[in-house]
């Protein structure tokens, strides 16, 4: 029986371990990271757009299994007996959150590069990874390349999405100011020797896509391919979108990590984009405000509304 990352290594993360196997993956060229929880519904539509890419290189498949409450666990173990040589599962007896999730499938990628497709998010051109390995084979001064991608919304609207300004090339300057928007986390393929050294303040920021296009763009050009090659779910029933409707404290509390993710990044660079830098926390800031006064205004009203019965 054998695991291909140390379950030593991953203990750290709330004691996560990988689910032994008794075949060893091939070494990918390309490892794909997959977080999974309660994803029962969608979770076989994002392997099977993964497992159908055409590639001329092996591939591997890190499915970050976070102690799902539905059926989500048993139907990635199906994927993994048939298909063993691809797919690896990471867990734990407990849930360890998105962050811990996403750092410890991070450290166990092998691969000369990176993609991710969370399991609710699918892929839509069996050819996106050759295409990405190509062109970031092609641009060794690229650290990361991404496509356009749709937008599926709850009533079944499909959006297409490509970035505000189409270049074939972007900057950290150019990247910026969006906050993180700029690109669909499933539509990247970065060099996975460049985030396996990140800086602290990349593994402390509470989206962790927005801080590694960051990073990326901090190491090299951000190149673009104006293909249309993946979906991202936009719903209100996730998990990360139920969280933050349900709690605001929790989405303050989100929004001041990441204005202290900013700071940090700025010391960090050493004051190169300052400028940029403080337009965009200012940004977060100004929505913190009415987050505060939303807040202010909720409790008030439950105030009342108790007075009332009382």
């Amino acid at each position: 029986m054998s695991t291909l990352v140390s379950n030593s290594l991953l203990s750290q993360f709330k004691d996560s371990f990988e689910l032994t196997t008794d075949i060893i993956v091939k070494e990918p060229i390309v490892s794909v990271q997959t977080l999974a929880y309660n994803h029962e519904n969608t979770i076989a539509k994002c392997l099977d757009s993964i497992l159908s890419q055409k590639t001329s290189f092996p591939i591997e498949i890190i499915i970050g299994e976070d102690c799902s409450t539905d059926k989500t666990k048993d139907i990635i173990t199906e994927y993994q007996h048939k298909y063993p040589e691809v797919i690896r599962i990471i867990t734990a007896k407990n849930n360890v959150g998105m962050i811990m999730n996403t750092e410890r499938c991070a450290i166990s990628c092998r691969g000369k590069y990176s993609a991710i497709c969370e399991g609710d998010d699918y892929w839509t051109d069996p050819y996106k990874l050759q295409k990405q390995v190509d062109y970031l084979e092609n641009h060794p001064n690229c650290s990361l390349c991404f496509h356009s991608h749709s937008i599926l919304y709850d009533n079944g609207a499909l959006v297409d999405k490509k970035p505000p300004v189409l270049k074939e090339t972007y900057s950290t300057e150019d990247i910026l100011p969006y906050d993180g928007s700029f690109m669909a986390t499933n539509s990247m393929l970065y060099r996975t020797e460049i985030i396996q050294t990140k800086p602290q303040w990349v593994k402390e920021a509470p989206i962790g896509d927005t801080s590694l296009m960051l990073y990326c763009a901090f190491c090299g050009n951000i190149g673009y391919i104006d293909d249309n090659m993946s979906v991202y779910r936009c719903s209100s029933n996730s998990a990360w979108a139920q969280l933050h409707r349900n709690n605001l404290s929790f989405t303050i509390s989100t929004y001041k990590k990441i204005v202290k993710m900013y700071k940090k990044m700025d010391i960090w660079s050493q004051g190169k984009y300052h400028s940029t830098i403080k337009k965009t926390i200012w940004s977060n800031q100004k929505f913190l405000i009415k987050l505060y006064i939303l807040k202010y205004l909720k409790i008030n009203t439950l105030s009342k509304n108790s007075k009332l019965r009382s």
